[in-house]
């Protein structure tokens, strides 16, 4: 085996090991989960794709023998996150997808597979259900009643809290990729025309009421994420602080999210732009 050779070998089994453990990491703390596809995006980017399908299919038999379940969160979430980044990345000359649209677009995908997922494994969620009952009435004296309308709140809008979960696992994976880009961050205005048939839906149809629901949480916190974005750029342009800047922008978005989400909507429509000018010398030109 030549020397080459050898180093491309152990740089395969690094980033699987490396991988591995980052996985497993992210299954104890699922809010470091975009660490895990950080990683393995850009360990990627040092690989050939032989050497990135044997990465993956050993990624796939490791976490399968250690759980099914873990497998499918790999599959539906993990690998969509970076199987569409690849792809984004390759139509980008071709054709222009936001950034914000590839976020979206990665969630619901996710969401989707994650609803499949789970109803496949209807009967070790019951268990599950069963375990989480008795634990909290008979440690925690929460009533039954209580718990029945967690579950049944978890249950009809189990695709908005699905989306949370993978829309900021998919945000902060794009927030780490393309940070240099983030002022410059886009979204299509046609995600509002679905906002609006859905809030129709909601109101005045007798069927997809609850897909309609779902759908309006979705879009709105989407479109708030965005005008938060747009608050960002106006405070960063007066004090050149990223990290205040954020700060302070998601302050805003947390207390006045509708008014957040009327400057997401509005600007992606182009009725709303805010130019940020600056004068030198005193305004003199």
């Amino acid at each position: 085996m030549r020397l080459s050779e050898r180093f491309e070998v152990i740089e395969v089994l690094k980033t699987v090991a490396v991988s591995f453990l980052i996985f497993n990491v992210a299954m104890i703390f699922p809010l470091t989960s975009f660490i895990f596809p950080v990683y393995k995006i850009r360990a990627n980017q040092k690989l050939n794709q032989k050497q990135i399908f044997i990465v993956n299919t050993a990624l796939f038999l490791l976490i399968g023998f250690v759980s099914k379940m873990t497998l499918m969160l790999y599959v539906s979430l993990f690998l969509v996150i970076e199987v569409l980044y690849y792809m984004f990345e390759t139509f980008q000359t071709k054709m222009e997808i936001k950034i914000f649209d590839r976020i979206i677009i990665t969630s619901i995908v996710s969401t989707v597979l994650m609803i499949l997922f789970l109803g496949q494994a209807s009967d070790t969620l019951e268990v599950l259900k069963k375990t989480i009952t008795d634990v909290y009435t008979n440690q925690y004296g929460i009533s039954q009643r209580d718990l029945s309308m967690i579950f049944n709140y978890a249950t009809k809008y189990r695709m908005f809290l699905l989306y949370i979960y993978t829309g900021a696992i998919a945000y902060f994976s794009y927030l780490i990729l393309k940070k240099k880009e983030y002022k410059d961050w886009k979204i299509s205005y046609q995600w509002i025309i679905i906002y609006i048939i859905a809030f129709f839906v909601s109101r005045y149809a007798g069927f997809g009421k609850v897909i309609a629901v779902n759908t309006l949480a979705i879009l709105k916190i989407t479109y708030a994420l965005y005008g938060i974005k747009l608050i960002y750029n106006l405070i960063n342009s007066k004090i050149n602080n990223s990290i205040i800047s954020q700060m302070g922008a998601l302050a805003v978005g947390f207390y006045f999210s509708g008014i957040t989400f009327i400057i997401g909507a509005l600007e992606c429509f182009d009725f709303i732009k805010i130019h940020i000018v600056k004068l030198n010398n005193g305004g003199k030109r």
